[in-house]
């Protein structure tokens, strides 16, 4: 198989470019024709959604209606020069390269169509938010690199997982910030190509941790350690059990206890499973923002509304809901999956004022976690931007808070939840043992 994926990452053609950019909020270059296909450079000196950096993006001009014939597979680079000097990349920008290199380089499908989970991330542009904010008289270069098109496994662009398969293997991937059951996107293979033999420069697929700069080189020939596709079926038990582990909070029992709920919800019988999914449902807090009263870890017993009409919310009451479009726009790029389900308290009503974070002390006991008496930097500067300390809460939304206010990203961020988005209570904690009971 890595004799064919070398034999399919023969180059197709290669065209180098230099374009200025212009535009106000969004900078956009004149075509750049490689054949047949034509591409275009897009900016946005003050970022995208909640990163902050100058984005730079290359843009396939393929039409929308047209199929996947015109499909590509293509690997490119982009230098950015602002005022006729280049900017190099800052660090943990996601590229193929580390920070501080003059260019960043990637490699997707570039695709007419809409993406789907299995086909490696196709995608219309492909750049990162990878160079500070505010730059201004923009011209970049670089070159792109097409490929054949092939449904190979380990290819630019796609999402692969590590399977560790001794003790040895599992150590080499923590060395490099790896699990097993990770997914991890690949941003480079080999010395140069499309597909995958030999090496690969992966980064986590949905965020940058700020543990190390990205990407790391993995060994494709380390026989401690397989490398599949996202979608492949050996990567299913894996990243079934790592999810359930860091839904637990890195316990393992938790894990167990979660992965429990899973199976007995999948082996139940249909009506029984369509019944829990409309009315009661299983929810592993991930985080610490509501300690203490919910910990990392813990996992809850939910009365979901479902098709019923649900009671109105009071000041007090611990919910689940979606997120509204201002926090989906916050989690654009994170790790934080779509669809997703987050726990808050509700803080105010509708006709309320938002109460100040000296009059939040619901649930806020002595034996909170040190960290929730400050928030972090990042986050201090975030609620600054986002709350006025006026606002009255409109009609038909709720304002809710964290009880953990040192970590907790909520209303004083986003801003009003839609009472449309909430879809549960959580009633009782099953796990740990002993911190099993009612939550109300």
């Amino acid at each position: 198989m890595l004799l064919l994926c070398a034999a399919l990452s023969s180059l197709v053609r290669r065209v180098e470019f230099d374009v200025k950019l212009e535009g106000e909020a969004c900078l956009s270059s004149p075509p750049v024709q490689v054949g047949d296909l034509e591409f275009r450079v897009v900016a946005y000196p003050q970022g995208v959604g909640s990163r902050r950096g100058t984005a730079v993006y290359l843009e396939y001009l393929s039409d929308e209606e047209e199929e996947e014939e015109n499909e590509c597979a293509c690997v490119f680079s982009l230098c950015v020069r602002s005022g006729g000097v280049v900017v190099p990349t800052m660090e943990r920008s996601g590229g193929g390269v580390k920070g501080g290199g003059a260019s960043w380089v990637g490699g997707v499908t570039f695709s007419p169509r809409r993406p789907s989970e299995a086909e490696g991330r196709p995608a219309r542009n492909w750049g990162a938010s990878a160079w500070p904010p505010g730059l201004g008289d923009l011209r970049v270069s670089g070159h792109v690199e097409i490929y054949p098109v092939e449904p190979r496994i380990l290819r630019c662009g796609a999402v692969a997982v590590p399977i560790a398969k001794t003790g040895s293997g599992k150590a080499r991937l923590s060395e490099l910030g790896l699990a097993t059951g990770g997914e991890y996107r690949i941003m480079g293979v080999d010395d140069e190509g499309f597909y995958a033999t030999s090496r690969m420069l992966v980064r986590p697929a949905f965020s940058n941790p700020p543990t190390r700069d990205w990407p790391v080189e993995v060994d494709l020939d380390d026989a401690d350690v397989e490398w599949v596709a996202r979608n492949d079926r050996r990567a299913f038990l894996p990243r079934a059990r790592r999810e359930a582990l860091e839904a637990a909070g890195g316990r393992p029992w938790g894990a167990v206890a979660v992965l429990a709920a899973w199976v007995a919800s999948a082996l139940a019988p249909v009506p029984l499973v369509l019944a829990a999914q409309t009315f009661v449902g299983f929810y592993a807090i991930p985080t610490e923002s509501m300690a203490p009263a919910l910990r990392r870890g813990d996992l809850l017993v939910v009365d979901k509304f479902g098709l019923r009409p649900h009671p109105p919310p009071r000041v007090g009451d611990i919910i689940l809901f979606t997120a509204p479009p201002t926090l989906d726009a916050l989690l654009d790029g994170t790790t934080v999956p779509p669809k997703s389900t987050f726990v808050k308290r509700v803080a105010a009503l509708g006709g309320d004022r938002v109460p100040p974070d000296t009059a939040w002390s619901v649930n806020n006991p002595d034996d909170a976690p040190a960290f929730c008496d400050t928030p972090t930097p990042d986050l201090e500067r975030a609620i600054e931007r986002g709350t006025d300390p006026t606002h009255v809460v409109p009609a038909g939304m709720i304002w809710v808070r964290g009880d953990c206010g040192g970590v907790s990203v909520d209303s004083r961020v986003w801003g009003d939840l839609p009472l449309d988005k909430i879809i549960g209570v959580p009633r009782l904690r099953v796990w740990p043992p002993d911190r099993f009971g009612d939550l109300h």
